[in-house]
């Protein structure tokens, strides 16, 4: 037999002791892991197999996190990429997660009766700003509205401006046009016109909205971003419309936000397409970002779009406010792109001050041979 020396044996027993205590570290690091997600750890250290908890899926996360939605990344047929989406839904999900924030009404699904009146919100207006916009504000305006003139991008034939069924009475017209309003956050046009198709196809009403389960208005309102959420609110919006406002729909900005997943670009956009009534500016992400490319926020630029909103409307005159949304809209969805902008093609590349396009250099002139 094989005689093992008493240095060998002092280092085999070393590293047994150390291989042993790095088992047990580990068993304790997965005991305690166990835990904390509802495992049973027996006297002996064990893990018994147990029903875990299932993770909950969110709808809603921080308001730079653009990526924990319901079929928001919802493709156009303009072949956008999945960073451009991202990119042009992160300033619509920070109002989204502001309201979100900002309301009081409960949303427990356990409960039997639903809260019908909101409470009111806890509003943080923006400080008044005056700002002086570039000389050439005026020419840049004239080039996109130039651009603009063919009127060929999707806001143009299914805005939220052109959901509304015209044959209903003007009341339904208006409660039609909010709810579009409600479903355009984290939407594609083409995705919200289709939904409102299938809602006016079953009957777009307070009285429908107020028959429907909230599971099928779910199901008729996918692939909406956050369409469960929006269901929601849209079942609370026609309760409280019917308790409150006969059926109407409210009549100013401060009411139209104290609803339910209405934000102050929803609010403003739907006086002036439901209401025709000229309030303010409606800031999507489009507007915010194009108004911060061409300097009309002010020096450094506005990190919100009620920021932007506010420096808009302290110097752009009145007149000009129910058309800015959309020429912006379509501009941004056609040329203005949230990447990968064409500037190439657009009228303002020489003058536009985010414009990636750089100016020819003139080529010096050859020196003339010497005979």
């Amino acid at each position: 037999m094989r005689v093992i020396p008493p240095c060998f044996k002092v280092l085999y027993i070393s590293s047994r002791i150390q291989t042993m205590s790095t088992r047990s570290r580990k068993r304790v690091a997965g005991n305690a892991a166990a835990a904390s997600v509802g495992g049973i750890v027996s006297e002996d250290g064990a893990k018994k197999a147990t029903k875990s908890r299932k993770p909950v899926k969110i709808e809603f996360e921080a308001d730079t996190n653009a990526e924990a939605l319901e079929s928001v990344a919802v493709p156009s047929n303009r072949g956008e990429d999945a960073a451009s989406v991202k990119s042009e839904n992160t300033d619509d999900l920070k109002e989204s997660s502001e309201i979100l924030k900002s309301e009081e009404i409960t949303a427990d699904n356990s409960s039997d009766t639903a809260t019908t009146t909101p409470t009111k919100k806890k509003k943080t207006k923006p400080v008044p700003v005056k700002v002086e916009p570039p000389s050439n504000w005026k020419t840049i305006l004239e080039n996109i509205r130039t651009m603009r003139s063919t009127k060929t991008a999707a806001v143009d034939t299914m805005g939220c401006e052109r959901t509304a069924d015209l044959t209903m009475e003007p009341k339904v017209q208006r409660f039609q046009t909010l709810v579009s309003l409600m479903l355009s956050s984290q939407t594609k046009d083409q995705v919200t016109f289709a939904a409102m198709e299938r809602l006016k196809a079953r009957g777009l009403t307070v009285q429908s909205m107020l028959d429907i389960e909230e599971a099928e208005l779910g199901q008729l309102l996918t692939p909406v971003g956050f369409y469960k959420r929006k269901a929601t609110y849209i079942k609370k919006t026609a309760e409280i419309l019917r308790k409150t406002y006969a059926d109407d729909i409210p009549a100013t900005v401060d009411d139209l936000m104290s609803l339910p997943g209405v934000g102050p670009k929803m609010a403003y956009i739907c006086m002036t397409a439901a209401w025709n009534e000229n309030v303010g500016i409606g800031v999507d992400t489009h507007v915010h970002r194009i108004a911060n490319r061409l300097n009309w926020t002010g020096k450094g630029g506005t990190s919100d779009p009620e920021k932007t909103r506010v420096a808009l409307e302290s110097w752009m005159p009145k007149d000009l406010w129910q058309e800015i949304n959309i020429m912006l809209v379509g501009f941004g969805q056609e040329t203005c792109l949230p990447i990968g902008p064409k500037c190439h093609s657009c009228l303002n590349k020489d003058i536009c001050p985010a414009s990636n396009v750089k100016a020819k250099k003139k080529a010096k002139p050859k020196n003339p041979t010497t005979p």
